[in-house]
């Protein structure tokens, strides 16, 4: 059977998602009609890796490759540039209410606010937000309106997001514009897809990675509304990178990074650690080098501990509170039982009588993400590869995730990502040994 070149094929199935009635889907219908004109005109499929001198394969690369970029301006860049200018441009009403606050995500909007609370003194940990836009959000639960948004009492996000932000902050202020947490997000988007191509040598693999990962709507589309998956996916593939290059003390950095930027880091920690401590050796049974696992794990955990000490100091009771208590339900004022969970199931059978109300999710976290846990490590001790490690992962934080309390859609495109490179990724292949 005559084979098919997978960039086309996603180019095809991904980009109309994204036609909208404005002048940017024109941009995504001429660059994706060019696209296949290209495919056409020179295939890259059956080539291995691009020719260091320029000819007829790099000049069609490259095409692609700029074709690939146009579309994901225009679906993703310019959508989210119109969101953040709505909200600069769109009168406010006289109790101040922004109608653009709508395509504001509630998290990017804490996470400038908590910018607020720090330019003032005040830890964001310990503040409530009812004084802020916060109050325009709400909660439609069992088709009734919740006024009171939990984010008005709690900060969930982790430090390594404010020490992010805050230059970003400083350097908005010293210019006098407005900050926006979406520039950010954006801005971390942009460079993911600018180092996607590095990740394998074959040029269709390149321009399917890109494609894959870049126009995935589970995580594009939250892109444009200031979610903030893409920063840990980008710092992971940074440490996963950095790794490949025998950087092994920049990797752990990065990886560190990632755990301090949010919980679901943390799940692919054993996966992490599994790929640094064995050493695959050709012919040979695997190996564990323990004095580099621990050494990975210092710096993994020194790195988060550097980050976190501050605002665990600040307030140690606020910062447990909004931290672990707060997405375990075990609160004044819960996150409600929402998404793609068993807590669903949960709520449908009347075990609680609310979606506010706690329920033990831990226990079915550990009856589901155990047996996963064991499983996909010792896939990943078979196969002993960049690429088990992020299947691996992925697998596992689907899984816990589906047992949690919330599972929402962008977790889900947050897996998907991890899946997808994890299956690209080219050193997949299992060692022999």
């Amino acid at each position: 059977m005559k084979s098919r070149p997978l960039d086309v094929l996603l180019l095809l199935a991904l980009a109309p998602a994204y036609v909208r009635r404005d002048n940017a889907s024109v941009l995504i219908v001429v660059a994706l009609a060019l696209y296949v004109g290209v495919a056409l005109w020179q295939p890259l499929d059956k080539v291995e890796r691009l020719p260091e001198q320029f000819n007829r394969i790099r000049l069609a690369f490259l095409l692609r490759w700029f074709l690939a970029l146009i579309v994901i301006t225009a679906a993703v860049a310019l959508p989210t540039i119109a969101n953040i200018a709505s909200l600069l441009t769109s009168e406010r009403d006289a109790d101040g209410f922004n109608p653009a606050y709508v395509t504001y995500n509630d998290g990017a909007l804490q996470i400038a606010l908590a910018m607020e609370k720090l330019q003032e003194g005040v830890n964001p940990y310990a503040a409530t937000y009812d004084d802020s836009p916060l109050r325009y959000h709400s909660f439609v639960v069992d088709g009734q309106l919740i006024g009171r948004h939990p984010a008005n009492e709690y900060f969930v996000y982790l430090p390594g997001f404010l020490w992010l932000s805050w230059p970003f902050y400083q350097f908005f202020a010293w210019m006098g514009l407005p900050y926006d947490q979406r520039w950010i997000f954006l801005f971390a988007y942009l460079i993911l897809i600018l180092i996607l191509p590095r990740i394998t040598k074959a040029p269709s693999d390149k321009l399917t990675l890109l494609i894959a990962v870049g126009l995935n709507p589970l995580l594009a589309s939250p892109i444009v509304i200031g979610q903030n998956d893409v920063v840990i996916i980008l710092t992971v593939i940074a440490s996963l990178l950095a790794w490949e290059k025998g950087k092994e003390f920049q990797s752990a950095v990065w990886f560190g990074i990632a755990c301090s930027l949010k919980q679901f880091a943390w799940l692919m920690a054993p996966f992490y650690l599994l790929m640094v401590i064995t050493r695959p050796r050709n012919g040979a049974s695997p190996t564990f080098d323990w004095k580099r696992g621990v050494q990975t794990a210092v710096i993994v955990s020194a790195i988060f501990a550097v980050l976190a000490a501050p605002f665990f100091w600040w307030d140690p009771a606020a910062f447990w509170e909004d931290i672990f208590l707060y997405p375990s339900g075990q609160v004044a004022l819960n996150y409600p039982i929402t998404g793609y969970s068993i807590g669903m199931l949960v709520l449908g059978l009347g075990w609680v009588s609310s979606p506010f109300d706690y329920f033990p999710f831990w226990i079915f976290q550990a009856l589901i993400g155990f047996p996963i846990l064991f499983f996909m490590l010792k896939k990943q001790w078979q196969q002993r590869t960049v690429g088990a490690m992020l299947l691996g992962g992925g697998i596992f934080i689907f899984g816990f995730g589906l047992a949690s309390r919330f599972f929402q859609d962008n977790y889900v495109g947050l897996v998907m990502v991890l899946l997808t490179l994890g299956w690209l990724w080219p050193d997949r292949q299992e060692i022999d040994g």
